[in-house]
């Protein structure tokens, strides 16, 4: 696994520490650890994905959602019916790398 975006897609990981059945606040808690897990080791991966940051930007740019809430404020703005708030973050994030070219 090569950044963040291989662990959020590995279906063999992703199970044990985001379920669809989590809310965003563990997903942005399990986020915060993984980005200061990055800084304690000084690997720059250029971290997209902090409460303010570049896909947090993205989504007000995009969806027109206010960029003070962060992106869990947007996100359960942008969820859709029958969708839980996490799976809504996985296509917004797909969406995000898709368009911004994120790191595949």
């Amino acid at each position: 696994m090569n950044n963040i975006y291989d662990v959020l897609e590995n279906p063999r990981i992703r199970p044990g520490f985001i379920r669809d059945s989590d809310t965003l606040d563990e997903l942005a808690s399990f986020l915060s650890g993984y980005f200061l897990a990055l800084q304690i080791h000084g690997i720059d991966e250029g971290f997209a994905l902090g409460q303010v940051g570049d896909f947090s930007n993205w989504l007000s740019r995009a969806y027109g959602t206010s960029p003070t809430g962060g992106w869990i404020s947007a996100v359960e703005q942008l969820t859709k019916e029958g969708e839980s708030s996490v799976e809504a973050f996985l296509r917004l994030l797909k969406s995000f790398r898709e368009e911004s070219k994120e790191p595949q």
